[in-house]
């Protein structure tokens, strides 16, 4: 499991304008890498961040393709069903599960092509040792926005078309 702090330290490292990313003393004070320094080994400390921020990089990855595949695909029912197999295999409630469950759970509601398109595009291509945990109510929120987004541009497409052919036949 990704922790919120280290989803917070990197949020925070990756903000567009400069002016708000912290400077190299205000992330070397962050929580989590004072944390990851006190439980490091000496000298293990970078290896250790990089590996994971490697591994959550991979997950956002992994998160950010499944709700671009899922919006055009998932209606109303589906993604109540995706919650209840993704609740299904969270024993302990926690919100997330792993990438492997992820993978389960989209072959079982008929989304192979999704599934192994996880594999092939990110777990073997990001060799990095430990599981991605997803989270799966986060994932699910991502979906929804998207068909948001995707709702809004069809029905701006469609006004515009509407205001030109009706422009047209006035002329």
């Amino acid at each position: 499991k990704i922790s919120e702090e280290a989803k917070n330290f990197v949020t925070s490292c990756l903000q567009q304008s400069c002016w708000d990313r912290p400077s190299v003393l205000e992330a070397l004070q962050h929580p989590w890498i004072q944390r990851l320094a006190d439980t490091s080994p000496s000298g293990a400390m970078f290896t250790s961040f990089m590996l994971n921020l490697r591994r959550f990089y991979r997950t956002s990855l992994i998160e950010m393709y499944v709700a671009n595949m899922l919006a055009a695909k998932f209606r109303r029912e589906d993604m109540h069903d995706f919650l209840l197999r993704c609740r299904e295999l969270d024993k302990h409630r926690t919100g997330f599960f792993t990438a492997s469950d992820l993978k389960h759970v989209l072959t079982m509601l008929g989304h192979g092509s999704v599934s192994e398109a996880i594999s092939q595009r990110f777990l073997r291509a990001f060799r990095h040792p430990g599981d991605s945990y997803i989270d799966y109510i986060a994932l699910l929120d991502s979906i929804y926005l998207r068909q948001r987004r995707i709702f809004e541009e069809d029905f701006w497409r469609h006004f515009q078309r509407v205001c030109q052919d009706s422009g047209r036949s006035a002329n």
